[in-house]
């Protein structure tokens, strides 16, 4: 789709295009992303840090989830009684939620559960059905990202030092590799070697998130897709667009579940209706983000 509104971004600022390098290289040098857009080192290096230093773009590392025991995402969306920001609290306090958000639109919440298997996520779809706040809920189980899912774990086990320098990039996943080196008591090279060990047997994954609600942030609309053939063309159309911040396949009441972002409401039903004229969608639903109260960044990496 040459002329695909998807594949353009209207947001050409330098924040913007910083940000787009982060998410495909997150881990990318200040004098890499001043070369690429051919901006001056000094520039990149102050909007950078401003955006760090805001939170309102935060690198980090997330670990394989098969090893801490979530094989299963859930997808869950509620309609409720009452306030939605009350069940909003209830949920943030739950350690499996991965990400919950106020929204307008058919329903009043959306939120993400991590769960061991598709019992623990069972039994905590009949907790919320019991709950007298909530009216209903529909429910999706996640396949994989549009950007690829991370895949088995290496058999090789991880060490002390692995899990200090995991840690140490969990906080930071930007944090220089003399700066690991020096709290580990290792050489810069070893520590990068072990890194590069750890992502390659997809132990680890380095991810850019924008924080929703800054005033960095993007208006931000959910669709789930319904398909009337194959889903590989529009996630192929997702993994390559600046104004998809997440997208994923799934089975239950949609076949793909994407946030898209734009800057103005009008770019956001640009996007809707190239969507909907397309032969391969049979249905769209959408939602706005109003409000995310929870995002634990590591779902979308």
């Amino acid at each position: 789709m040459p002329n695909s509104v998807f594949l353009s971004s209207s947001s050409p600022d330098l924040g913007r295009m910083i940000i787009s390098i982060l998410k495909s290289r997150p881990r990318a040098s200040i004098s890499a992303i001043a070369e690429e857009i051919d901006t001056p080192r000094s520039m990149v290096s102050h909007r950078l840090h401003e955006l760090l230093d805001s939170r309102s773009v935060r690198v980090s590392t997330a670990m394989n989830p098969s090893l801490l025991g979530h094989e299963i995402i859930g997808n869950v969306s509620l309609r409720v009684s009452g306030p939605a920001r009350r069940t909003a609290r209830w949920l943030c306090q739950l350690p499996d939620v991965v990400f919950a958000s106020l929204v307008a639109g058919e329903y009043d919440l959306v939120a993400e559960l991590r769960e061991s298997s598709t019992r623990a996520l069972q039994s905590r779809l009949v907790e919320l059905r019991a709950r007298p706040d909530v009216l209903s809920i529909d429910s999706a189980i996640y396949l994989h990202h549009a950007w690829g899912p991370l895949g088995a774990a290496g058999a090789k086990p991880i060490d002390d030092l692995d899990r200090e320098i995991i840690r140490l990039l969990i906080d930071d996943g930007r944090l220089p590799f003399q700066a690991i080196a020096e709290e580990v008591l290792l050489s810069p090279s070893a520590v990068r070697a072990r890194v590069r060990r750890l992502t390659d047997a997809n132990i680890i994954r380095f991810g850019t998130v924008e924080s929703r609600g800054s005033s960095e942030r993007q208006l931000a609309m959910g669709v789930g897709l319904r398909m009337s053939s194959s889903a590989d063309s529009v996630m192929s159309l997702f993994a390559s667009s600046p104004n998809v911040d997440f997208a994923v396949e799934t089975i239950g009441r949609f076949d793909i579940i994407a946030t898209l972002v734009a800057d103005s409401p009008s770019r956001l039903l640009d996007l809707v209706e190239e969507l909907r004229a397309r032969s391969d969608v049979r249905q769209v639903d959408s939602w706005i983000h109003l409000d995310t109260v929870k995002e634990d960044f590591s779902r979308l990496i």
